[in-house]
């Protein structure tokens, strides 16, 4: 007889059933044996080859002796396991249903559809690969506390960003006959830096053309010299940014040592705080006037190449308009004035210190009515922030975000640290996905958990929500 498929399985599951039923077989190959035996309920017999099968009522019918006899398995059997994998990778990896409709035809186990759908959740790596779905989700972060420090000059907490390209040309060529459009200069790239104030929304944008970190600190400077020197600067995990973040501190110190920076500056650094990678909403604050901005550029001078000071002076004009937009809505439809970060900025003297020391009687009259427009400046900033916190802050509290997706995207299960997980990047084909390993969990203020540093099979870090 030769050695098919067939028999071999058949092989097996006599040796197997041996293990696991030897009460069983023993009670059911003894002399003057019942025709069949009570298990688990279900009455079982003894075929003329010694394998256990489910004994049917069945007095007739066309399907062969497997189907109306099926094979006994035990729950724990590991051959079990082997079937219905067989079983589901043969039909091109099957769902669950579809695969205990198979196994049921030939096999018979105590709660079959349990020990089914537990075995391919278990062990089959390709569909688990597949049907993955991200952790569970924590429900909204608080407002940080630097977007709601009163009495703050505007741009002392910043986001930064960059956005673009724009194609411009510097100017126009000398047109011939021939020339159906007037020629132009080569045409060159230029970015746009965003600086948003996290406290006001105020915003300064300038030109930058090109992304290495010279021309970038370059324009760090111009902003320290236009506005003030922030504080706190929130960014994303941009090459440049990490860049200079490692140079502020060595450019302070210079500066310290030739005592060319007001006390203030020289005690206190700047802060620079990087959003995990691949995930711009920890950077709404300013994505979202990165979105207003193309938004009013693009319907004002289409997608086109333009001259560079044009771009420029539209990127001004554009600045002006957000400055004037208002924070929040006016609490009564009669009202004519409403709060915008251009109150802040109109009313800030910039990097002067008042020296309350200063006894009247002793100053002279320009003096006396320089102080004068001091407290009046300071009257002016009370009044701007009181407003602040009744209308913007109560306009924020308000707005309750929406609840995230959890019911069926995710799986209600926390990262742990040394676990393997698939990085979803919106740069690779659907299905293949890079592997890492989580080495850090980071907590949030309330204790939740956002985002995880991972370690990439190359050896490289990152921060991934």
């Amino acid at each position: 007889m030769p050695l098919t498929k067939n028999y071999a399985l058949l092989a097996y599951i006599w040796a197997d059933q041996r293990k696991h039923f030897p009460k069983l077989i023993s009670t059911l190959t003894q002399v003057n044996a019942p025709k069949y035996i009570i298990y688990s309920k279900f009455h079982i017999m003894i075929d003329a080859n010694g394998i256990l099968r489910l004994k049917n009522y069945i007095p007739y019918s066309t399907f062969t002796g497997d189907v109306l006899s099926p094979v006994l398995l035990h729950p724990q059997s590991y051959l079990l396991r082997l079937i219905v994998l067989d079983l589901h990778t043969s039909r091109c990896h099957a769902g669950t249903k579809f695969t205990l409709a198979l196994f049921r035809r030939h096999y018979f186990v105590p709660k079959c559809a349990k020990k089914v759908e537990h075995i391919l959740q278990k062990f089959c790596t390709k569909c688990a690969f597949a049907s993955k779905k991200p952790f569970y989700q924590p429900t909204h972060a608080q407002v940080p506390d630097f977007c709601l420090l009163p009495f703050t000059a505007p741009f002392t907490y910043v986001g930064v960003d960059i956005f673009g390209p724009f194609v411009t040309f510097d100017q126009y060529l000398p047109r011939r006959k021939t020339d159906i459009y007037a020629p132009t200069s080569p045409h060159r790239k230029y970015w746009g830096l965003i600086f948003t104030c996290l406290s006001t929304r105020a915003v300064h944008i300038m030109a930058l053309k090109s992304l290495d970190s010279q021309e970038l600190w370059l324009q760090f400077e111009t902003f320290f010299a236009d506005r003030t020197t922030p504080l706190m600067i929130l960014s994303d995990n941009a090459l440049q940014f990490k860049l200079l973040a490692l140079y502020i501190p060595q450019f302070w110190e210079t500066f310290q040592s030739l005592r060319s920076v007001s006390t203030q500056l020289s005690n206190k650094n700047i802060q620079w705080i990087f959003t995990p990678a691949k995930a711009p909403w920890y950077g709404g604050v300013y994505e979202r006037i990165i979105g207003l901005i193309k938004e009013a550029y693009f319907k004002t001078l289409t997608h086109h190449p333009i001259l560079t000071t044009l771009l420029k002076s539209t990127f001004k004009n554009i600045q002006t308009m957000l400055n004037k937009r208002p924070l929040c809505p006016s609490a009564d439809e009669a009202e004519q004035v409403a709060l915008t970060p251009a109150h802040f900025l109109h009313g800030n003297l910039g990097s002067y210190r008042h020296d309350h020391t200063l006894i009247m009687d002793e100053l002279t009259p320009t003096a006396r009515q320089l102080n004068r427009f001091v407290r009046q400046d300071k009257q002016y900033q009370r009044l701007l922030w009181s407003c602040w916190r009744q209308l913007y802050l109560t306009h924020l509290r308000d707005k309750v975000p929406k609840a995230l997706p959890n019911a069926y995207r995710t799986i209600p299960n926390w990262p742990k640290v040394g676990e393997l997980v698939h990085v979803l990047d919106s740069q690779t084909k659907p299905g293949v996905y890079k592997l890492a390993k989580i080495i850090e969990l980071v907590e949030s203020r309330d204790g939740q958990i956002r985002h995880a540093k991972i370690k990439f099979s190359k050896g490289f870090v990152s921060e991934r929500p």
